[in-house]
């Protein structure tokens, strides 16, 4: 786990909450008062916060943080724990002893972990993305505004999304980290009220040139990607760079899980 994770209050505002996460490069924050976790802010939460942009600097923590929160123990098996978050499709754990936040397990430490322990033990045959990835690839276009996207987000529960030109090439990957940077340079900019613009497209905001990789990158390749890019999902393309799929780090976290 990783010990004294960043947190907030939650009497701080959403635009402080989403720096915080944008300088650490994190999706969850714990919220604690008097050291005590009381529930947790993922950037997801933000892209729900009433009057759009500008209503973070105006929403506390409070009212949009999430109260049911499933918890780890210092002492829980590291199995265990990412079966819970592999199944419960959750990004990270919060660790509490005796009431008080001492760490955050993520996916990223288990897939550290994981993978370690497969290379060091072996498994026969080693997958690649051909076999993980997921082939039917939600993804939007060029010609595609920020807001299309979001929807998209919401309604398939995804947080990446491939952006494609005219010929099904991958140009570029919107995520939510991509769309909490646009909102918070809108949100914390200082003395306006103007509104972005009503159709800013995804090639506004879209991370590129993506990171690609082909049917027959390795797991182990998928995994050092995730861990040292710190990234979400990777879109699988043929020799043309057109989209044949999408692999995420759930896909691989759930094989390193599987029972041998």
């Amino acid at each position: 786990m990783t010990a004294r994770p960043r947190s907030v209050g939650p009497d701080q505002t959403a635009a402080f909450a989403l720096e915080l996460m944008l300088w650490g490069a994190v999706h969850h924050l714990p919220v604690v008062k008097e050291d005590e976790l009381i529930g947790m802010l993922s950037d997801r939460d933000l892209l729900k916060v009433p009057d759009g942009l500008f209503g973070l600097n105006k929403t506390l923590v409070r009212d949009i943080m999430s109260t049911t929160v499933e918890l780890a123990h210092p002492d829980d098996e590291v199995s265990e724990a990412s079966a819970r978050m592999a199944a419960g499709a959750f990004n990270c754990l919060p660790v509490v002893e005796n009431g008080r936040l001492v760490g955050i397990l993520t996916s990223t430490d288990i897939l550290a972990e994981r993978g370690g322990i497969l290379i060091k033990g072996g498994r026969g045959s080693v997958p690649a993305a051909g076999t993980l990835m997921t082939r039917d690839v939600v993804r939007v276009t060029t010609d595609d505004d920020v807001f299309f996207a979001v929807t998209l987000m919401f309604e398939h529960g995804i947080r990446h999304l491939p952006v494609v030109d005219g010929n099904g090439c991958v140009v570029g990957m919107v995520s939510e980290r991509n769309l909490r940077t646009a909102l918070s340079a809108a949100a914390l900019a200082v003395d306006t009220e103007e509104p972005l613009p009503n159709r800013a497209l995804v090639t506004a905001v879209m991370t590129k040139p993506p990171i690609v990789v082909r049917e027959e990158t390795s797991i182990f390749d998928l995994a050092r990607c995730f861990i040292h890019e710190r990234i979400g999902a990777l879109p699988v393309v043929d020799a043309d760079t057109k989209i044949v799929g999408i692999v995420s780090y759930v896909d691989v976290l759930g094989y390193l899980i599987a029972p041998t």
